[in-house]
């Protein structure tokens, strides 16, 4: 099991209010929806797991089989679609991203 992490920094144009609706009924649906996610895992505003000491306005975790399941989900059309949605909405000088194994014995539901 490998899960990709997104730190979600909001576009500075991108009030927040705005940003949580937007992931809340779009970006949060689509990514589950990705072919061959086996958990997605969300969080609110806190700290950034791919820069430590710092703070983002929120977190994804997509979880999947293995890197070849990830990558073909991020190169389908709705990982396409997805990534270049969520490019809109977030500041581009603070997108991180994170690819590592799933922690061992951590279940997948």
């Amino acid at each position: 099991m490998v899960r990709l992490i997104i730190s979600l920094h909001r576009h500075p144009a991108c009030p927040e209010p705005a940003f949580r609706q937007i992931w809340k009924d779009d970006h949060g649906p689509a990514a589950r929806r990705l072919p061959g996610v086996r958990r997605c895992v969300e969080r609110g505003p806190g700290p950034d797991p791919c820069d430590e000491g710092a703070s983002c306005d929120g977190v994804v975790e997509l979880w999947f089989a293995g890197p070849p399941d990830l990558h073909a989900a991020l190169m389908s059309p709705p990982g396409r679609a997805f990534l270049s949605a969520i490019a809109e909405q977030l500041n581009p000088r603070r997108f991180t991203i994170a690819v590592e194994p799933a922690p061992a014995g951590t279940e997948v539901l």
